[in-house]
């Protein structure tokens, strides 16, 4: 199945690298449906290289299209609580969303109105998946975002996700022992991740996103630094790599962004 959409587009690279920002931002533009972090986006990622490449696209293109892309154009599975960084209206107008529930949708409508809208999603922290994933999908667009090294550290220490005690932990992740380690962690860490620190799992896992970033060549590359300090050039930059047109709600959410004085 290869559902009809004038574009796709996936956001990614490190968990607090900036891409909830990027991602509000892209989901303002003109026509694109986007979503934030689906559920299973990161477990199917995952497992993309345990599973035959017919089956995975067959799972992959029906959640894209029957779970996401169409529901949410007929104004259903939106995400109305304000306290979400995926409400709704972090990216989307009030006088949008109120036209699509106007009225309720036939799949045939839908359809039609898929082949004239983009589908963007961001799912950070699956850089090893990455390169088979371009392999199955060279038409989809790839963005990565990289912030400082140092600034992604800090802000992981702060979030708690390799501290044991955290019931927050990065997943889906695998049972070794007592330990829970983060499935994108590379098996040679199993036994010895008991006995690190939270720092170096955090290092560990950041090594390891970063190096098979370095195996990938068709994406985008959105600097964070850059984007906090010249939004309307790199976002204007971005928008028309990828044939997006800005909205009143793009103007907007550039006109929130401002630079953090407390450097890490």
């Amino acid at each position: 199945m290869n559902f009809s959409v004038k574009s796709k587009i996936l956001v990614s690279g490190l968990p607090r690298s900036g891409s909830t920002l990027l991602g509000n931002i892209l989901g303002s533009g003109k026509n694109v449906e986007y979503f934030f972090e689906p559920p299973l986006s990161s477990a199917m990622f995952n497992v993309i290289d345990q599973m035959d490449e017919k089956i995975f696209r067959i799972f992959f293109d029906n959640y894209m299209q029957n779970e996401l892309l169409s529901p949410a154009l007929a104004g259903r599975g939106l995400n109305f609580n304000s306290n979400d960084d995926s409400y709704i209206y972090n990216y989307k107008t009030k006088e949008e969303i109120e036209a699509r529930m106007s009225k309720s949708w036939r799949a045939s409508e839908l359809r039609d109105l898929t082949i004239n809208h983009s589908i963007a999603f961001k799912t950070p922290g699956v850089s090893s998946q990455l390169i088979q994933l371009m392999k199955y999908y060279p038409e989809w667009n790839l963005v990565i975002i990289f912030r400082k090294y140092e600034d992604i550290l800090k802000s992981i220490l702060v979030k708690g996700w390799f501290d044991d005690e955290n019931p927050n932990l990065i997943t889906p992740f695998k049972q070794f022992g007592n330990s829970l380690v983060p499935l994108s962690i590379s098996d040679a860490w199993n036994q010895e991740w008991a006995e690190l620190t939270p720092t170096e799992r955090s290092m560990i896992y950041m090594n390891e996103q970063f190096s098979a970033l370095k195996l990938l060549n068709n994406y985008i590359r959105v600097d964070y630094e850059k984007l906090i300090k010249t939004p309307t050039q790199v976002i204007h930059h971005l928008f028309d790599g990828l044939a997006v047109n800005t909205t009143s709600k793009t103007q907007e959410l550039i006109e929130k962004i401002y630079v953090n004085p407390n450097s890490n």
